[in-house]
């Protein structure tokens, strides 16, 4: 297995990708207008150091690489941590030399379905990947069960709105098994042609459920609110 990583620069409140002042730098550049008026001083050598261990990796799409799950923590050693007191990369880090397995959690006791051993560990791994706020993709086959792995997951993570998107014809379904398998979670079916009247309820409810032909029309609206997961079904 393996990971897809982009890196990007913080200056204040805003982000600059790696190929951004990596041209800055070589067009003999050190000083970076972060926003009107205020500038940051960047380290040539600490960027080209950067580059050269990026340079090693293959490219993916967008801007990004791709990292061996073996190379990981070694690639994240060499990369110096935000200043911000906390160190997200040092907790991948550790998490990574450190890792004896997945997290021993059991199944929910609010989930009203009994998960067999393979849909428990999905489980566990998403529980896993959440930790270190990473993504990931349930891809088991069809009719194993990955709706209820994340209902699941969304039962035990006890945290509010997540955000379902799915082709319009599934709407009705996780609807569904939202309603079967976790009755006790609030459900809100942002579809229909009054739906954005609905927009004040999103962090009132656990679920939102919504369909790739809206979120293409409301992704400003949908972007203005703080998801605590976002779950795409293809």
């Amino acid at each position: 297995g393996g990971f897809t990583v982009a890196l990007q620069y913080k200056y204040g409140d805003r982000f600059f990708s790696h190929e951004e002042i990596l041209t800055l730098v070589r067009n003999e550049q050190s000083i970076l207008e972060v926003s009107p008026g205020y500038f940051a001083s960047v380290d040539p050598l600490e960027v080209e150091r950067i580059q050269n261990l990026l340079s090693q990796l293959p490219k993916a799409k967008g801007g990004r690489y791709r990292v061996a799950g073996h190379q990981l923590a070694g690639i994240l050693e060499q990369i110096p941590p935000a200043d911000t007191g906390v160190d997200p990369l040092k907790m991948l880090r550790e998490s990574f030399t450190n890792f004896k397995g997945l997290p021993d959690i059991p199944t929910p006791t609010k989930l009203n379905a009994t998960l067999r051993p393979y849909q428990l560990i999905g489980l566990q791994w998403l529980c896993f990947l959440k930790q270190y706020r990473l993504g990931g993709i349930l891809a088991d086959d069809m009719g194993l069960g990955k709706t209820v792995e994340t209902i699941a997951f969304l039962v035990h993570a006890q945290e509010r709105p997540t955000l379902i998107i799915a082709p319009t014809s599934v709407i009705f379904n996780w609807s569904a098994e939202l309603e079967r398998f976790a009755p006790h979670l609030s459900v809100l079916e942002f579809t229909g042609s009054k739906r954005h009247s609905l927009h004040a309820e999103f962090e009132k409810v656990d679920v939102v459920l919504t369909s790739y032909a809206l979120i293409r029309r409301d992704i400003d609206l949908l972007t203005q609110v703080n998801w605590a997961h976002v779950v795409l079904d293809e």
